[in-house]
């Protein structure tokens, strides 16, 4: 359906290649709790793939509501 709106195809083809890329990080870090000696040592990874997380669906929410919404709508939230 982007071909309805053109000018997102950019936003959503990076919003693609960043589920591949935070899947691939998801798998390093399954693959260093399984190693790890304490939580600790994989902490800060998670948290950073957490961060990273959130800002991804925060830009996919948003890019979603400017398809759905029309670019009128996205200082009204």
């Amino acid at each position: 359906r982007a071909r309805e709106r053109p000018a997102l195809v950019p936003r959503i083809a990076e919003l693609r290649a960043e589920h591949t890329e935070m899947l691939e990080a998801a798998e390093r870090l399954i693959v260093a709790a399984e190693h790890a000696e304490h939580s600790s040592e994989v902490a800060s990874g998670l948290e950073a793939f957490i961060r990273r997380f959130e800002a991804h669906e925060h830009r996919e929410s948003a890019l979603v509501r400017e398809f759905l919404l029309g670019d009128a709508d996205l200082h009204d939230s």
